[in-house]
């Protein structure tokens, strides 16, 4: 995207994605991005090409800005099994956050990834650092002593990263956040000790 087209990408770019995330590629129009982003249509396509172009855009934005992003301050500001429980803590909030139900990542590799091997790729990325996330902390949670030291991290932090997608497509399909804590301690108590 052109920097000296748009002033401000980054605003652009979260705009277009809350409408994606929102309704979904298929379902989201380019009048659906002018109105969310503020531009013409001239300077949508002028920066972006077409939908596709705005919607590959928002979706690394999505990732190596906004999800690994957070991630990286849970790691440094937190201790490691308060890092992961974190991470659950704000799928349960994230409805009232603003933001629509679901995780961005996790909508459109439903929708889209296994129809497209770009796609898919960002995708599988994103999702691949929240599983690395999970692995450093149950890792870093075994040295310090606040996570059992009998478990595997590789497959304790997959077994996390399930949990953590299938949160988000329950609580996108109309799961009640508050029934989430339940969840959450029970996974802690299994997974973590």
């Amino acid at each position: 995207m052109g920097q000296s087209r748009i002033s401000d990408s980054n605003l652009v770019l979260e705009n277009a994605t809350l409408a994606f995330w929102a309704h979904g590629y298929k379902s989201t129009s380019i009048n659906d991005l002018i109105a969310a982003t503020g531009l013409n249509r001239a300077r949508l396509y002028g920066a972006f090409k077409d939908k596709r172009g705005v919607f590959m855009a928002c979706l690394r934005h999505y990732s190596d800005n906004d999800k690994r992003a957070f991630l990286d301050r849970l790691a440094h500001d937190l201790p490691a099994r308060e890092a992961i429980i974190a991470v659950f803590d704000a799928v349960r909030m994230a409805p009232d956050a603003g933001r629509p139900g679901g995780c961005f990542l996790v909508n459109t590799a439903i929708e889209n990834a296994p129809h497209d091997a770009e796609i898919r790729d960002v995708v599988q990325d994103g999702l691949g650092h929240v599983e690395l996330f999970f692995r450093e902390r149950v890792k870093e949670g075994q040295r310090v002593g606040t996570i059992r030291s009998d478990i595997d991290a590789a497959p304790t932090a997959q077994a996390l990263l399930g949990l953590y997608i299938s949160l988000r497509v329950l609580i996108r399909s109309g799961a009640s956040p508050q029934e989430a804590p339940t969840a959450i301690a029970a996974l802690g108590r299994m997974l973590l000790g």
